[in-house]
């Protein structure tokens, strides 16, 4: 009897580390929508994934304004409770970085492309590491809010605006 105890206990670990092996590097099953709050910028190619680097957010800015657009590596999580919007918990010790990223406008990057010259960074591509900075659970919404400006205008500030369901 001790013996059938064991191995069932033994399966069950078995069965949870090969669910957690298969589970890494697969996108998360939700529901995912962006918004911003300046007319001529928006995020597309939103996927959430699950892998060894934790919660993976990747995302594509969409600049079809004549402004360059920059934005920093900081965002705010925050999860929905009871109706009402609250900062997530950070992960402790957790530290962004403070530099600006440029997302160029769709015009200057065409042109670019026409005359055979390299733009060394486009900067149109969003990766944020959720778990490196917030705490997440499982059936929970979120949304994840990063603030942007023009570059020709600091003093306007806007907002992309990411939800998903875990």
């Amino acid at each position: 009897m001790k013996k059938i105890k064991i191995a069932i206990a033994l399966l069950l670990i078995i069965t949870t580390f090969c669910t957690t092996l298969v589970s890494c590097n697969k996108s998360i099953d939700m529901k995912i929508k962006s918004e911003t709050t300046h007319d001529a910028v928006t995020i597309s190619n939103v996927t959430l994934s699950n892998s060894t680097e934790g919660v993976v957010l990747e995302a594509i800015w969409n600049n079809k304004s004549e402004s360059i657009i920059t934005y920093g590596k900081m965002f705010l999580l925050e999860v929905k409770n009871g109706g009402v919007w609250k900062k997530a918990p950070m992960v402790d010790g957790s530290m962004f970085t403070l530099e600006d990223l440029i997302v160029y406008p769709a015009s200057i990057i065409s042109d670019f492309n026409d005359s055979n010259a390299e733009l060394i960074s486009k900067g149109e591509n969003i990766r944020l590491y959720i778990t490196n900075h917030y705490e997440v659970e499982s059936n929970n919404e979120y949304r994840v809010i990063i603030e942007f400006n023009e570059m020709a205008n600091k003093d306007i500030a806007y907002q992309a605006v990411i939800y998903f369901n875990t």
